[in-house]
């Protein structure tokens, strides 16, 4: 993806809906992929909390739980400030992926 559009302002828009359909169909080692190459690139993103967010959930799907933890719980370490849909839809995707509290 990034070898076509490399520089375009809709990016990371792009990786967090292709991560999410990677996410749907159960590719979660290609969704990580595309998730973390689509952070690193991007991190002051607007979509970059939900760029980890779904890498977060892929990298639980894989089985890969510490890592999983980890990289939700540095949503909390990097943007203070989340909607409420943000923060509710976080704490439930740490509880699923069973990450200690906080």
């Amino acid at each position: 993806m990034s070898s076509l559009y490399p520089d375009s302002p809709q990016y990371s828009d792009a990786a967090n809906w292709l991560g999410e359909a990677l996410l749907q169909r159960g590719a979660y080692d290609e969704a990580a992929d595309v998730l973390l190459t689509a952070f690193q690139k991007t991190p002051d993103s607007p979509r970059a909390p939900d760029l980890l967010l779904r890498l977060g959930m892929s990298l639980s799907g894989a089985g890969e739980r510490d890592t999983a933890c980890r990289t939700l719980a540095e949503i909390d370490k990097r943007y203070t400030d989340p909607t409420p849909a943000f923060a509710a839809r976080l704490s439930q995707e740490q509880a699923k992926a069973q990450c200690p509290p906080a």
